[in-house]
């Protein structure tokens, strides 16, 4: 008895470490997309908006394609499933890296944002089936490690690599990173078997006129709204505007992550503990500051923009522990993997409608200075404020 329970437990962490290396894979291809943006703007010599449309694309191709997974996925296994998305995923790493030209690189992102959208639900979902309500912020914190090690150690590797070489070379390393992941979730069985209703149709109707389900939704676009119409114009922002060298900017990122890493541990086992929504609304308090601060204040020192970094993006990234568990919780076990793709679906599209309001709110200058970024941060305070009241509505 104890070696089968030792034997599932053993199995349950080799699919929590698998589930981490794919959010890590997934995160970091979404984040070096970013602070490369400087790379590509000046090596192919297109405008913001063209920029922001790689971003935007990306996320409304994997929002679209979660949104269509809604209907079908609870059908299938999931880990076999996993396995074959993340395959797909995998070979839109290696179209990236090696796209010719603007257009192709956009298409290419278009088809690794298809199957990367699927990605994220399928991991919570698994994770919802493996651990309890009470005890499922821990697990899901290891996953958000796997996003500060991607700002710890692939986002500073990727500026570097880009700054050596080019910017393909990141999107090179990281595809065959994907690879060997992607032949090592073969092998792996999850230790929880569930019966699969391949007959069983899901109406959207059950979470639009519901409110517990419907309220995650608009959670998931308030959240969204106020981490991105930020965070996606944050380099460019820094380095053309605050002055902020590219190798600061890989510095950034690195202390950044590392606060991640320092916070997620403990804000999933407060989460836990104290209660999920409690946490997540004492966080998304705590920071208004950093986000009023990094968007109306001007820095004459490195130093204090550095310090700003490491609350900014440990307490935007804490936060998701909370309420990803809160969304993992508000429908029945059979309806999960459906209604975490819905909300996956949402978010990718809140991120693609930030990405599109950032080009169009800010103006670029001849010498790449971005203007009206404050009013950027005036976004994301408003879409705090309206998460934070819907949480406090939701009762789990």
């Amino acid at each position: 008895m104890a070696t089968s329970e030792a034997s599932i437990l053993n199995n349950r962490n080799k699919i929590l470490f698998l589930l981490s290396s794919i959010q890590f894979i997934y995160t970091l291809d979404l984040m070096i997309m970013m602070p490369l943006g400087s790379f590509l703007i000046a090596s192919w010599n297109i405008s913001t908006n063209q920029f922001g449309l790689l971003i935007s694309s990306f996320a409304i191709a994997g929002g679209i394609s979660s949104f269509t997974a809604v209907f079908f996925i609870h059908r299938y296994n999931r880990l076999k499933a996993l396995f074959w998305i993340f395959l797909c995923f995998t070979l839109g790493l290696w179209l990236t890296s090696f796209a010719p030209n603007y257009e192709i690189l956009l298409l290419s992102r278009i088809f690794t944002g298809i199957f990367g959208g699927l990605l994220g639900p399928l991991i919570l979902a698994e994770i919802s089936m493996q651990f309890e309500y009470s005890k499922r912020s821990k697990p899901i914190s290891i996953t958000t490690i796997a996003l500060a090690l991607a700002s710890i150690i692939g986002v500073p590797a990727s500026l570097y690599l880009a700054q050596m070489d080019t910017w393909r070379l990141p999107f090179i390393l990281l595809s065959g990173m994907s690879s060997v992941v992607s032949c090592l979730l073969y092998f792996v069985n999850s230790p929880q078997i569930i019966e699969i209703n391949k007959k069983k149709k899901i109406k959207l109707n059950a979470f639009l006129t519901q409110w517990k389900p419907f309220s995650g939704l608009l959670v998931t676009i308030s959240v969204s709204l106020s981490q991105y119409t930020i965070f996606i114009y944050l380099a460019p922002y820094f380095v053309h505007n605050l002055g902020i060298t590219e190798k600061q900017l890989s510095l950034i990122y690195l202390v950044g992550g590392i606060s991640v890493l320092i916070f997620a541990p403990i804000i999933g086992f407060l989460s836990d503990k104290y209660g999920k929504q409690k946490i997540f609304i004492l966080l998304s308090l705590l920071l208004t500051g950093p986000i009023y601060m990094v968007s109306h204040c001007s820095f004459s020192f490195f130093q204090h923009i550095l310090i700003l970094s490491i609350f900014y993006f440990g307490l935007d990234a804490g936060r998701m522990i909370p309420i990803n568990t809160i969304l993992s919780e508000l429908t029945n076990a059979e309806d999960r993997t459906a209604y975490l793709n819905l909300c996956s679906s949402i978010k990718k599209m809140a991120i693609g409608s930030a990405a599109l309001i950032g080009g169009l709110v800010i103006h670029t200058l001849p010498n790449h200075q971005l203007l009206h970024f404050d009013q950027l941060g005036i976004i994301a305070l408003v879409s705090i404020t309206i998460s934070i009241g819907l949480v406090l509505r939701i009762k789990v």
